[in-house]
């Protein structure tokens, strides 16, 4: 799953949001899977260059696809074992789950 994570950095993190919309911003996010948790633009995060998430080990919180309050803090959440390539992680579906919490 490692790779379908430095896939999104490369996509997401590093790739010019403002394709979606003027003003887009990427929220805190998380991606896991039963062993780790993938997580983004957290005020958790500690500053990982050049990986741009930190590697946390998977607790219960991480449950499903939806927005939990991690650490008190608003992060979408998204569960890797969900979906079987990259291109269905990557999927319209995924950005909306992203972008629908740009609000907050």
């Amino acid at each position: 799953m490692t790779k379908h994570v430095d896939e999104i950095v490369k996509d997401l993190v590093n790739g010019d949001l403002q394709k979606y919309w003027s003003g887009f911003e990427s929220v805190a996010y998380a991606l896991y899977d039963k062993k780790n948790v993938y997580l983004f633009n957290h005020p958790r995060m500690t500053n990982n260059k050049p990986i741009n998430y930190q590697v946390l080990k998977w607790n219960e919180q991480f449950n499903g696809c939806t927005l939990i309050l991690y650490d008190d803090y608003p992060t979408a959440i998204v569960d890797l074992e969900l979906y079987d390539d990259y291109a269905s992680l990557y999927s319209i579906p995924y950005t909306r789950t992203l972008s629908r919490f740009s609000m907050y």
